[in-house]
């Protein structure tokens, strides 16, 4: 059978157990959601029913059944990435190659990502059965079910990667069947070498007369990363070969076979980390239901719709309000894109203008809470969920502020950008139209006024919007079954996309705090004896200059362990600094050349030129560096409101 019909063979038998799967840990997911509310609930009542009945109410265990399901949700998801071929990769230098030279790439690639998911379901097993006599607390759950989880999804993902490893070993076969047998023979030991060395790097290092300091392997182990990331290996892969060999090296392959084993499980396995796919639902609950946007863009519409570049305007305020429902950049500039794109075309819209506007109100939903990028910043600095979401109202409300007077400005000065010859509506039918935007306002101030008031934990919050979404797009016939379930494999695959590289942060953190890297490079800015501001300043450039050439989030999960301790150092405010973070990686998903929502809105107005889209996105690009430096000046707009928290 040749390579390319055994990886069709593959996939048609491995790809339908994939999505069964995947789809077994989303409806775990909702019975989550449900168990939570059920217990928010219940305890919400636990006054009266202790004073009438004398008992306290509550669902017994139900943290360890949600640590144990998050382990699934991961687990059982990110085969589906695989499949979906929804893993992060830089391909900005790979895309630039030869078709066949790409082929050898992405089949190296495979090889070295096969290697490591095969390691740790190989570990998962052998920890497994180590953990078989271990049960929790309440419930006595075996820990040996969850820990199997990890050996079911990574073994998924592993069949999954060796079918495609077929598929473009095929594809490099076919490049190379003209060519001389020399050439044959150099790309088949190029495929077969170049794993091999890289997967025994430890081992040859120490046979060289070399002594290497722990410091110097901390460095050599960070270019080595970005050179893989570079080939086109998925990021999450990339940080996870990394650390692995650098702790082979700095300790001793035991060593990293042990972080192989317990990484995947103790970065899934904690309740903290349940907000990320609870916000995550909630956010692609709410991207799912077609009425939801339509309802937030016209109701500003109404408000702002005939001023000078009124639709512009009221595109941006639309997206800010909708990042109060919906954490993701890209599902903002999908959902808002298709309400907004039309009617500004509608009303000869400059392309410029209504693009430029889009992409960068889409990336507002990072700010305003909830935010699935300030959970990760909390999950990795170790800061409160809930002051993060907090501190970037103001901030998200500014920015939002300063784009609408930039576009006013604009059709201002320059009427044919946008036109402002539309019917004045009353103040009566303003507000009316605000019934429109009811349902999501009572949704937001539930969850952040739950934050806000010390009423809810982040999880709970979460679990109470995901609900809360599914109710409101259930009522309002929003959204159909097979939308749900849409929703559930769009959750799914982000959640899924995500975690994994959250694991291979934890392979390299690990690495790196045996190396000491991050602690001497806080204490060495720190004795330098410039101004704290000048490193800020390089800090915030090299944000900058990474939003150029990768997809910023991972970018802000591969440096944060290296930069914070920097950070803490100098003195900056951990929670100002999270709302800088997010800053930044609003600057990053709009910057040139990968700015991925520039990307996103070019294919939903495909007539207009990728160039033109990012001068659109330029005056409100400056938008946001005035925000960077407003908020360095007066860092009280980020701190005000989560000094006034109840709880964290």
């Amino acid at each position: 059978m040749r390579l390319g019909e055994a990886s069709h063979y593959i996939h048609k038998i491995i790809d339908p157990v994939v999505t069964w799967a995947c789809n077994f840990g989303m409806y775990a997911l909702v019975i989550m959601v449900l168990a939570v509310v059920v217990d928010v609930l219940m305890r919400a009542s636990a006054p009266w029913v202790l004073k009438t009945w004398g008992v306290v109410i509550g669902i017994l265990g139900l943290n360890e059944v949600q640590v144990f399901m998050m382990v699934a949700l991961t687990f059982l998801s990110i085969a589906y990435v695989g499949v979906k071929k929804g893993h992060i990769a830089i391909e900005l230098f790979v895309s630039k190659l030869s078709a066949p030279h790409r082929a050898i790439s992405k089949t190296i690639n495979d090889l070295l990502a096969l290697a490591i998911v095969v390691t740790i379901t190989w570990r998962s097993v052998v920890y497994a059965i180590d953990k078989l006599p271990v049960h929790t607390q309440l419930l006595h759950l075996p820990y040996t079910a969850a820990i199997f989880l990890i050996t079911v999804g990574a073994g998924l993902l592993s069949i999954v990667i060796l079918a495609d490893a077929l598929e473009d070993l095929s594809e490099v076969i076919r490049s190379y069947r003209q060519s001389r047998v020399v050439s044959k023979i150099f790309v088949g030991l190029l495929i077969a070498i170049v794993p091999l060395v890289i997967v025994t790097i430890p081992i040859w290092l120490h046979w060289l007369p070399l002594t290497i300091t722990p410091l110097t392997v901390g460095v050599l182990g960070l270019g080595f990363m970005l050179a893989l990331m570079g080939l086109g290996l998925p990021i999450a892969y990339a940080m996870a070969i990394a650390g692995f060999i650098g702790i082979h090296y700095l300790s001793s392959w035991p060593a990293a076979l042990m972080v192989s084993q317990q990484t995947p499980y103790y970065t899934t396995a904690n309740y903290f980390f349940i907000v990320i796919p609870l916000f995550i639902l909630m956010g692609s609950l709410c991207a799912t239901s077609r009425g939801i946007a339509t309802n937030l863009f016209y109701t500003v519409d109404k408000w702002m719709g005939p001023l000078p570049g009124g639709l512009a305007m009221a595109t941006v305020g639309g997206c800010a309000a909708f990042g109060a429902v919906c954490g993701d950049t890209l599902a903002a500039v999908a959902t808002m894109g298709k309400v907004a794109l039309p009617e500004m075309k509608k009303y000869k819209y400059d392309g410029a203008l209504r693009t430029g506007c889009v992409a960068a109100g889409g990336t507002l939903g990072i700010m305003i809470p909830p935010s699935i990028v300030f959970i990760f910043y909390a999950v990795i600095a170790e800061e409160s969920i809930g002051k993060l979401f907090i501190a970037g109202i103001l901030p998200g409300i500014l920015i939002a502020f300063l784009m609408m007077v930039v576009i006013y400005i604009q059709a201002r000065r320059n009427p044919a950008l946008a036109a402002a010859s539309r019917t004045r509506a009353t103040f009566t039918e303003k507000l009316i139209s605000l019934k429109g935007v009811l349902d999501m306002l009572i949704l937001f101030a539930l969850v952040i006024g739950g934050i806000y008031g010390g009423w809810f934990t982040p999880v709970e919050a979460g679990a109470i919007g995901a609900a809360g979404a599914l109710l409101i797009g259930l009522a309002r016939r929003f959204m159909s079954r097979q939308e749900f379930a849409g929703a559930l494999l769009d959750a799914a695959r982000i959640n899924g996309m995500l975690l994994l590289i959250l694991v291979g942060v934890g392979f390299l953190a690990t690495f790196l705090a045996q190396s000491h890297l991050p602690a001497v490079m806080g204490d060495y800015v720190a004795g330098l004896g410039i101004s704290r501001w000048i490193i800020f300043f390089f800090i915030v450039l090299m944000y900058i200059v990474l939003g150029c050439i990768m997809n910023i989030i991972p970018a802000m999960l591969l440096s944060l362990p290296i930069v914070m301790p920097t950070i803490l150092v100098l003195g900056f405010d951990p929670i100002w600094f999270g709302v800088i973070m997010v800053l930044m990686v609003m600057i990053g998903q709009i910057t040139p050349p990968v700015g991925v929502a520039c990307f996103v809105t070019k294919g939903m107005d495909p007539d207009v030129p990728l160039p033109t889209i990012f001068r659109g996105i330029l005056p409100l690009w400056g938008c946001m560096v005035v925000v960077v430096i407003l908020l360095a000046v007066f860092p009280q707009i980020a701190l005000f409101l989560p000094t006034l928290m109840r709880g964290g």
